[in-house]
């Protein structure tokens, strides 16, 4: 813990020794008042992780803790159970959360329930919406109506028609077909994946709204497929090594997808993996802003995979429990074309692998986070 620790303070003075030179070199259109979270700020956050935050963030990062609840059938007192024995109280508890909250802030999901409540009922379940805001109810309300706003925005009338090819995304089936969203096989603890390709994003040339919708029905996919009382766990992959240069960094869409994961879809983010190329100068430049668009909990639990090769992309990945079957071809793996499946890798690494790897991966992700 205590390498780790020096890790990041070792980054953090790397980047107040460059900064000045990069912010200097920097004549782009990106605005360069744009919030950025400074090496101070770091500094400050990562002197008050705990002990047994760091133990979580490790947990996360490689699945160990998963692993090891499958191998020994017992979980760790370090976290706590997300499955919800009595589905209909917790029901009762959001929906009276709902109530409290003034009509003026909750119009489209009083227009969802007044049009489609069956659509309501099994799409934005309170239950996933409860799990994904820790057993809170009054945040759990919070967010089912801003789901239901945010989805009426990005959908128009369609929102409150099924999330199908047939309903809700027929008349945008084009930015579907693009890929720049997609969900992969699980990794190798059983956690959803989802791929954020910023490639596809360019050669597509696709606008802000349908690289959110794609977003969202590959979030939908995710929440279907997953018993009820189970907490969606997901692991995100963001193959960003396209990025060549301060302009293919797309702030507001960037901070709307974030927002989107973080607030509004009852996602639980495990971890963010992204996958760029030793352009220290961009990275440097990027990555203080990307932190900031992050909430505290996240930013310990993002991963830059810098490699020159698609071979050492790969490698990196598989160091945090990607198998190549489960990758797309773009990132070294096997899958055809980057397709989706739904059947879940089989584990070839076990738990003492993944455990003996923690150590040298974190130093190396530290190394170059800030």
């Amino acid at each position: 813990r205590n390498d780790v620790a020096q890790s990041f303070k070792r980054s953090i003075r790397f980047y107040q020794q460059t900064n000045s030179w990069l912010v200097h070199k920097q004549t782009m259109s990106l605005s360069l008042s744009a919030p950025t979270l400074t090496p101070e700020e770091e500094e400050k956050e990562i002197a008050a992780i705990t002990t047994e935050e760091w133990d979580l963030i490790s947990q996360d990062l490689y699945g160990v803790e998963e692993k090891k609840k499958e191998e020994t059938g017992n979980s760790s007192s370090s976290r706590k159970p997300r499955r919800i024995s009595n589905l209909e109280g917790a029901r009762a508890a959001v929906d009276n959360e709902i109530r409290q909250i003034p009509p003026e802030d909750k119009t489209s999901y009083m227009e969802a329930m007044a049009r489609c409540p069956s659509i309501v009922s099994l799409e934005s379940n309170p239950i996933s919406f409860l799990q994904s805001e820790g057993l809170q109810p009054a945040n759990a309300a919070k967010r089912l109506v801003g789901y239901w706003k945010a989805r009426q925005q990005l959908l128009g009338d369609q929102a409150f028609l099924p999330l199908t090819k047939d309903g809700a995304f027929k008349k945008h089936l084009n930015c579907l077909s693009s890929k720049v969203w997609q969900v992969l096989p699980e990794d190798n603890h059983g956690r959803a994946v989802m791929f954020y390709d910023e490639q596809r994003l360019e050669e597509k040339k696709l606008k802000k709204e349908d690289v959110l919708r794609c977003l969202w029905y590959g979030a939908h996919k995710i929440l279907t497929r997953q018993p009820l009382q189970q907490q969606k766990d997901v692991v995100i992959i963001v193959d960003a090594r396209s990025m060549y240069n301060v302009n293919s960094f797309h702030r507001k869409l960037e901070k709307k997808v974030v927002d989107l994961l973080s607030n509004i879809l009852p996602l639980h983010i495990r971890a963010i993996h992204v996958c760029c190329t030793h352009h220290r100068s961009i990275m440097e430049f990027v990555c203080p802003m990307f932190k900031k668009m992050l909430k505290r909990r996240y930013r310990y639990r993002m991963v830059l995979h810098q490699a020159d090769t698609t071979q050492e992309t790969l490698a990196s990945l598989e160091d945090y429990g990607f198998s190549p079957n489960s990758l797309p071809a773009t990132l070294g793996g096997h899958l055809n074309g980057g397709s989706s499946s739904t059947t879940k890798t089989s584990n070839k690494s076990s738990a003492k692998d993944t455990a003996s790897n923690t150590t040298t991966a974190i130093q190396h992700r530290s190394a170059l986070a800030a």
